[in-house]
């Protein structure tokens, strides 16, 4: 096997194990069986829709409509955290 996907692999069984023996948040161990019980069945994810400027918006990133482009970023630097101060 590929030693990649065989580190995935593993990787993927200890974290199942140690879910199933309890360890994490209720709520977090709970999504991650979901997402697990709805990869095995082969269940589509459900699809996300694209950013408009108002939701980009909301999340502080300025944004504007181009032409059959969608949002773009207004100011790029901002978006990235470029030349601001990390205050956190």
């Amino acid at each position: 096997m590929l030693p990649r996907l065989e580190a995935e692999e593993k990787l993927g069984a200890i974290n199942v194990a140690a879910l199933a023996a309890g360890a994490g948040e209720p709520l977090e161990r709970q999504r991650i069986f979901a997402e697990m019980e709805r990869k095995a069945s082969g269940a589509a994810r459900a699809p996300t829709r694209e950013a408009n400027p108002g939701d980009l918006a909301a999340m502080g990133i300025a944004a504007r409509a181009e032409d059959g482009e969608g949002a773009v970023i207004a100011d790029r630097d901002a978006w990235l955290g470029i030349g601001k101060p990390y205050d956190g």
